[in-house]
């Protein structure tokens, strides 16, 4: 035996087999499955003797259902890494991570509020570990591991579950809120009840993906959620609800909603993603269920036709009844004179594209407006250099920087019916406003000086609405040039979103707006009194 050879002691070593196919556990938890457990882990029918002990179970249990940790992810993260918005995930001295993607930072707005509450109060009393039961006593995870793996069989009725399947359940949650509009989850939820309580809430996707909504990039999102290196494994190894999204996109094929048709066919599906969302909305009363499905679809349909007018579509010509006639379905913009997204939009792309879009005299008085705004100097000695920042399409053509979608498109909305009310109820104070901006504007940044203690009171006084703020800074007005510099008060617009936060980059949504309505109104004989003369470009 001094050899150590397995023959001495009578075995015989043959070849090995096959290697075995890996296997998927494809199961997931139930919303009633996860309650129950919850439930059961707070008393001593759990199997856990200690309180203290069943404490920490349920801490541990709620990081990996809420986020789909790791179970020696939750059982090892410290108060140490929460810092108030987030909580970060990371190796610490003999603390390890099973991949480098492990390491990953989750925003704790996506965690219900209670879960944020008790996460606060173990930073603020000093706790180790998150899951600790109280400062100064640390958790003892493999002390309930066993017990909490048992007992998630006992739940479910399954021998195979365990903790690990809260990660499961965790990804496929997500996965089916992503997919619920696309597969009309809403008509299978009378047949399968349980369905519609593991869908995620939609407070805590937006959370997870911010103002711009799932934009294609929910599966990413969802990967660096649970700390994967790309989303092909969370879908091939922890996603499990797909057949049942299949299912439900095919017991809707027979009624096709056309508006959602066309969000994933059409070029630019931002923008009818953003118009079916307005009509929706403006159709949620108009009638049962098939009625609002036929109008949106009306309305979309006509929407379509005008934006797009150069991809080929086809058109339906069907005589409508009066019962589908609707006003909105057939005006975008019912004044050429109103300020409204839909036709600035329609202008862009006439002069962008070369496209007819519009009425021909519209487009002319649109270019002969924006060429103008371009003989407007900065003002500054010896410079040549055009106070707004325009670029040249074509020979005759200068038009602003296209407009980003997302939340710069939606911040162009509602600047645009803030400058038609004010255009209506306060011409006043909006001719200073263009006159301002075209005069004024500062070409990087784009605020506008304001020259008296006057305009700096009329700045300070405009309406304000819930997503257009309007700032002025400084306080001291330079009435001619000295040796040393003063400040000079400065007026600027910030754009909001529905939270009532300012839009990063807004710089961009209001000179396309302003550039646009500024041109208008130079073609309308609006700004009559304020066209650049020697005298004002000269003091500007």
């Amino acid at each position: 035996m001094a050899d150590k050879k397995a023959d001495h002691a009578g075995f015989v070593i043959g070849k090995l087999g096959p290697k075995l196919d890996r296997s998927v556990s494809a199961k997931i938890l139930s919303a009633a499955e996860l309650t129950k457990l919850q439930s059961q882990l707070a008393s001593a029918r759990s199997r856990i003797g200690n309180p203290l002990l069943r404490h920490s179970a349920q801490r541990h249990v709620e990081l990996m259902a809420t986020f789909g940790m790791r179970r020696a992810e939750s059982a090892y993260l410290r108060a140490l890494d929460y810092q108030v918005d987030a909580c970060r995930v990371q190796a610490y001295g003999e603390h390890t991570l099973k991949t480098a993607w492990a390491d990953r930072v989750l925003p704790m707005a996506f965690a219900q509020p209670e879960m944020r509450a008790w996460i606060d109060g173990a930073k603020q009393q000093g706790f180790e570990k998150l899951i600790d039961p109280r400062a100064g006593e640390p958790a003892a995870p493999d002390n309930f591991f066993d017990a909490l793996s048992r007992l998630i069989k006992n739940v479910t009725g399954d021998q195979s579950m365990g903790s690990h399947h809260l990660r499961h359940t965790l990804a496929s949650r997500m996965v089916l809120t992503l997919l619920r509009g696309p597969s009309n989850l809403d008509g299978l939820f009378e047949e399968l009840p349980w369905l519609e309580e593991l869908v995620i809430d939609p407070a805590r996707m937006h959370a997870l993906l911010g103002q711009e909504g799932d934009a294609g990039q929910g599966l990413r999102a969802l990967a660096a959620l649970v700390g994967h290196s790309h989303p092909t494994t969370t879908l091939r190894h922890y996603v499990h609800v797909l057949g049942i999204a299949l299912h439900g996109a095919l017991r809707k094929g027979d009624a096709l909603d056309m508006s959602r048709s066309f969000e994933h066919r059409i070029g630019g599906k931002s923008t009818v993603q953003r118009w079916a969302t307005q009509l929706r909305a403006e159709f949620v009363d108009a009638g049962n269920i098939e009625q609002q499905r036929v109008r949106l679809n009306r309305a979309l349909r006509n929407r379509i036709e005008r934006r797009f007018q150069w991809a080929w579509i086809d058109r339906d010509e069907t005589q409508r009844t009066a019962a589908d006639i609707q006003p909105q379905d057939l005006v975008v913009n019912p004044s050429a004179d109103a300020i409204v997204f839909d036709r600035l939009e329609l202008v862009d792309r006439s002069m962008r594209d070369a496209r007819t879009l519009l009425d021909g005299q519209e487009i002319a008085m649109y270019r002969e407006g924006l060429l103008w705004l371009k003989t407007i100097g900065s003002g500054k000695r010896g410079g040549s250099v055009s106070r707004h920042v325009l670029e040249r399409i074509r020979d005759d053509v200068w038009l602003p920087a296209r407009l980003p979608a997302g939340t710069a498109t939606e911040a162009a909305v509602s600047l645009c019916t803030w400058l038609e009310s004010m255009r209506t109820e306060r011409p006043e104070d909006f001719d200073l406003l263009l006159e301002k901006w075209a005069y004024a504007s500062e070409r990087e940044r784009g605020r506008m000086r304001l020259d008296s203690q006057r305009e700096v009171d009329r700045a300070r006084a405009l309406a304000e609405s819930r997503h257009v703020k309007v700032e002025v800074r400084g306080a001291t007005v330079a009435k001619k040039r000295q040796a040393s510099a003063r400040s000079v008060p400065r007026m600027r617009i910030k754009c909001l979103d529905a939270s009532g936060h300012a839009i990063v980059r807004d710089t961009a949504t209001v000179r396309w707006v302003l550039s646009y309505v500024a041109a208008r109104s130079h073609g309308h004989g609006a700004d009559a009194d304020c066209r650049p003369t020697p005298e004002s470009a000269s003091s500007h």
